[in-house]
């Protein structure tokens, strides 16, 4: 077998893996970004927090609609 095509094949799969290693890093992301916003809005409506107009910022922070600032969640001690 040609060492060029031999070559060519362990690229490809690098290549593929790399692009696998990725999608499955990105997925998880999203999901812990999903579980964190929905922990956020729960530990809020514990603390009060009116629901309606709720925004989040760049860093997927909950922005108090009454004070434009982030909720900061206090330990239940």
């Amino acid at each position: 077998m040609d060492y060029t095509l031999i070559g060519l094949i362990a690229l490809t799969a690098v290549i593929v893996l790399c692009v696998i290693v990725k999608a499955i890093n990105a997925y998880r992301r999203r999901k812990f970004i999903e579980k964190d916003i929905a922990w956020q809005i729960h530990r809020a409506r514990e603390m009060g927090v009116p629901m309606k107009g709720i925004r989040f910022d760049e860093n997927y922070s909950l922005i108090d609609p009454r004070t434009g600032k982030p909720v900061v969640y206090g330990s239940k001690l």
